[in-house]
């Protein structure tokens, strides 16, 4: 009895731990079970699951090279339109500048034309001032007061003496010729037209160049209107 007891003990002991281990290693084998039947089921998904995202981004790849392929032909397009304005450009500011050449030119041409047909002029003027003077018979009376007031004015102007080459009066004209300096300038005269304007109102300048490379001033005077003959015009 004391052994049966002992059995019973022992059996009851290790029924339990055997149990135990049964359940445990059923639990296991199901565990495993269940996870070999599950992962085909979960792989299945994943793969699949990747599969679409790889696609999905392929799709936006190609998406983004073809959008770049767009701006890039945008660009060279741009470029393109870039190059023929600047060439416009630069043609037209070719054709300006020959332009504004020809315009010089033609400028300088046209102002060299004028000087000398305003020298043309004034040597006309001045040989028909000359001869409209010399022309003109002598009044003692007029010609001799006219010459004192000229005199008087050049003085109160400072004209050196020896500045003042000639002053002849005749009937109504007066020719008063001075010595430039070796500038070509002419005496300073500033107050002589005021002075003499109640007698000799009306005055013409004319320059004329020597022989010996100087230069002199006539003043013609006179107390009517001039009267250019033979002036061509």
């Amino acid at each position: 009895m004391k052994l049966f007891h002992v059995f019973l003990i022992g059996s009851a002991v290790i029924v339990p731990a055997v149990t135990y281990v049964a359940l445990t290693s059923e639990t296991n084998q199901a565990e495993i079970h269940s996870t070999e039947l599950s992962s085909p089921i979960d792989e299945k998904p994943a793969v699949h699951g990747l599969a679409v995202k790889d696609d999905t981004k392929d799709g936006e790849f190609r998406e983004s090279l073809t959008a770049l392929g767009k701006e890039v032909s945008q660009l060279r397009a741009d470029l393109t339109s870039l190059r023929a304005e600047l060439q416009t450009k630069h043609l037209a500011q070719v054709s300006s500048a020959k332009v504004s050449e020809q315009d010089a030119a033609t400028d300088a041409q046209a102002l060299t034309e004028i000087r000398v047909k305003e020298e043309e002029r004034l040597q006309k003027q001045g040989e028909a001032l000359e001869a409209g003077f010399r022309q003109q018979t002598t009044d003692p009376d007029w010609s001799t007061k006219a010459k004192g007031l000229i005199q008087q004015a050049l003085a109160s102007d400072k004209v050196d003496s020896k500045n003042i080459i000639d002053v002849e009066c005749r009937t109504s004209m007066c020719r008063v010729e001075l010595a430039n300096d070796t500038n070509s300038n002419a005496p300073r005269i500033a107050e002589f037209p005021m002075k003499i304007s109640e007698e000799l109102p009306n005055i013409l300048v004319n320059q004329t160049d020597e022989s010996d490379g100087s230069t002199t001033t006539i003043l013609y005077l006179s107390k009517d209107d001039f009267v250019l003959p033979n002036s061509g015009g």
